[in-house]
């Protein structure tokens, strides 16, 4: 009975922290979800992450990076028939004229802003040479970010059954989306004015059809975007961010949202959203100036060694409970370090990972300066050789003066000895004369 109780018990823990980011941690009737860490792309939960399912209007977040890294936003575009007309069934529009020129800035907020599916074919349009090569630079880009269960037939959503992602997928390209300031500052506004054009004096104000933008929590300070979606055959999607008091930026997917009314996506956002900030915080794993490791220094001058520190701290979003944290980490130093070391020289890097995910590198750099050995045997660093020179000339200087003042020692002796000499010789002389006056007497 006793074994019976404890192997239940281990597996009551197992089931309750074994898994934690793969764990049902809401109920909903979506399809699939995921939450990531917006700064390392940490998986904090998921539900079926891998299924593919129509994305709708999410694949605009995908339009707007590539219409961003290829285009300008000053650039005049011109609408043509096809593209104002092929918007899907009720497809979302702003009644863009066939002919109609805009900015590329209108036309990204049109399309992120209030989700008009005729500006999305005019970016494409008009930034490579047919809207399919414009598509083919989307797909492309998908599999650069490793979203590669993701295949777009058209640049707005609308369905098609070969147009498909999945939740975890979209989260990777709105991290990636999100790190471009532009498309971060579209996609959090609620709404936004239009220019004229040369068949539009003045536009009606369009207004987000992300109302998830006006949510409030006691959890997040603020939601950051980013794109909702919807068809028949889709569901409602949402793909939404927010950020704490702390700075910490969560970004979650809800795909396939069956309920057919908004208000069940944006509560289950919020819900995901809301179980992350209360169950993870960014804690520090090392803290800057700490010793990691001593190398040796090939080529070095007294000192052979040298310490290696963190350059700087290192946190990332974790679980409040460190037992569930699952942290592995690896120091990267370069094979041959070799003199002369300066004091904050990269020799190398830490890197973190956790539960298959990369969650960043910390610097690891020198303590310490270690000079570099001459033939001598003495410092080879400049600062030292200029001391030894210096020295040298100094010396030799010394034995110079000294060896001029031995000859002006010399020479004032010799001066000397010679004026002695003479006065002796001069005295002799006198007394010699004194000698000889005094016989003639």
């Amino acid at each position: 009975m006793k074994k019976i109780v404890i192997s239940a018990f281990i597996l009551l823990i197992f089931l309750l922290f074994g898994t934690p980011a793969f764990a049902d941690v809401i109920t909903t009737d979506a399809h699939s979800y995921i939450l990531m860490d917006a700064k390392t792309g940490q998986v904090l939960c998921e539900k079926n992450a891998d299924d593919k399912l129509y994305p709708a209007s999410t694949t605009k977040i995908l339009t707007a990076v590539v219409a961003l890294e290829k285009g300008d936003l000053n650039q005049m575009m011109v609408a043509s028939k096809e593209a104002v007309k092929d918007i899907g069934p009720d497809g979302m529009n702003i009644f863009i004229g066939a002919g109609e020129i805009l900015r590329m800035e209108d036309l990204l907020n049109a399309m992120l802003i209030q989700s008009a599916n005729e500006t999305a074919n005019i970016l494409a349009e008009n930034l490579a040479p047919t809207r399919k090569d414009f598509i083919d630079m989307m797909n492309e880009k998908a599999r650069k970010l490793g979203a590669t269960n993701t295949h777009f037939t058209n640049p707005n959503g609308m369905h098609d059954d070969e147009h498909y992602t999945t939740a975890r997928d979209l989260s990777n390209i709105a991290r990636y989306a999100m790190t471009i300031p532009k498309f971060r500052e579209i996609v959090s506004k609620t709404s936004y004015n239009m220019a004229p054009t040369n068949m539009h004096k003045k536009w009606d104000e369009l207004y987000t059809t992300n109302k998830f933008l006006y949510r409030t929590s006691d959890y997040f300070t603020k939601v950051t975007g980013i794109k909702s979606g919807f068809t028949s055959q889709a569901g409602f999607n949402l793909v939404s961010s927010a950020v704490n008091k702390d700075g910490m930026e969560l970004i979650a997917v809800v795909l396939g949202e069956k309920d057919h009314t908004k208000s069940r996506v944006d509560n289950d956002s919020k819900k995901l959203l809301e179980y992350g900030f209360q169950n993870f915080c960014a804690q520090t794993l090392i803290d800057a100036g700490k010793a990691v490791s001593n190398v040796t220094v090939a080529g070095a001058a007294g000192t052979t060694n040298v310490d290696l520190v963190t350059k700087s701290e290192f946190a990332c979003v974790l679980p409040l409970d460190s037992n569930l944290w699952n942290i592995n980490f690896s120091d990267n130093i370069e094979p041959k370090i070799e003199a002369p070391v300066k004091k904050g020289d990269i020799l190398g890097y830490r890197a973190y990972e956790r539960n298959g995910t990369e969650l960043g590198k910390v610097e690891l750099v020198a303590a310490s300066s270690v000079e570099k050995k001459t033939a001598e045997g003495a410092s080879g660093s400049k600062s030292q050789l200029a001391e030894n020179k210096q020295q040298k000339s100094s010396l030799l200087i010394n034995i110079i003066k000294i060896v001029l003042i031995i000859i002006l020692g010399l020479i004032l002796l010799r001066i000397v000895l010679r004026f002695i000499s003479r006065s002796i010789k001069a005295r002799r002389r006198k007394n010699n004369i004194y000698d000889n006056k005094i016989k003639f007497k």
